[in-house]
């Protein structure tokens, strides 16, 4: 097999695994690469924090473990160095004994080659894919699958920042139906439990307590929890005599409570104009 068949069938190799896998995040990317290209793989956010790798079978490094993998990041420094690059850097190698990740410290191990490839979509910059190895250069061949791989990386980056967005429409959507179901009282009810949670997301609360204090019926308060309940926007659950525990799933609803007029002041406009 010349060198143009093998790069080929690396490709569709590569192409024929993202096809068929049922599951693909960029944590089993990094590892089809490490394998078919013998290196370390990491893929990179712009942050600096890693969406994925895959370490070399058989390279040990404390320091990595502690400052990069414990740390699910790349070191301030050296994503900053990267993100200047607007091309691929190819073939850098390691200096002495100075570890190439961790500025200052000393590498158990020499002769180390590493490249990156800047993570681009529609000249957006995503992050960077940095391959590293020992001993042994990336061919032509290595790098035009590297490339081949950040495009397919940035791809599912665009993919998944797309998705996450639709999710995020859907779950405001949700609270804003579930709250405009409310009537006046019954939305006082939902913001006086929320008052009564304070910052938390999550307690146990006695509905005739908040009843009290509010001026609100206890079963507009439990109409009002089954509502938005049912909307998928909190969990409710008796625990009898000690009360209910309530736990916010949706946090757009503090939002949506907070937007606009405030309920509250509506029925002050209200009593106002009735008194007039």
């Amino acid at each position: 097999m010349n060198v143009l068949e093998e790069l080929l069938f690396k490709i569709r190799k590569f192409g024929y695994f993202l096809n068929t896998s049922t599951s693909i995040d960029f944590f089993t990317i990094a590892a089809f690469l490490s394998e078919m290209l013998e290196s370390s793989i990491y893929i990179i956010s712009k942050n600096g924090s890693l969406s994925g790798y895959a370490i070399l079978p058989g390279f040990e490094c404390q320091a990595r473990d502690e400052l990069i993998i414990k740390a699910n990041r790349m070191p301030e420094y050296l994503n900053s160095k990267m993100l200047l690059s607007s091309e691929p850097v190819i073939n850098q190698i390691q200096k002495g004994s100075d570890c190439i990740f961790l500025n200052g410290v000393s590498c158990m191990y020499c002769n180390k080659f590493y490249t990156w490839i800047p993570v681009v979509s529609h000249t957006e910059r995503l992050g960077t894919l940095l391959a590293s190895r020992f001993a042994k250069e990336f061919s032509t061949e290595d790098i035009i699958i590297l490339e081949h791989a950040s495009a397919v990386i940035g791809m599912e980056k665009i993919r998944l920042s797309s998705k996450e967005r639709e999710e995020e429409v859907r779950k405001k959507t949700t609270v804003q139906v579930a709250l405009a179901s409310l009537s006046l009282s019954e939305r006082e009810a939902v913001e006086s439990v929320m008052s009564e949670l304070k910052d938390q997301n999550e307690g146990v609360l006695v509905t005739s307590k908040i009843a009290k204090n509010s001026g609100i019926t206890r079963s507009v308060i439990v109409n009002a929890l089954k509502k938005i309940e049912s909307a998928g926007v909190i969990d409710v659950h008796s625990l009898g005599m000690r009360g209910t525990y309530i736990k916010v799933v949706n946090n757009y609803l503090r939002e949506e409570l907070n937007s606009g007029v405030k309920h509250t002041h509506i029925r002050e406009i209200l009593k106002k104009s009735l008194l007039s």
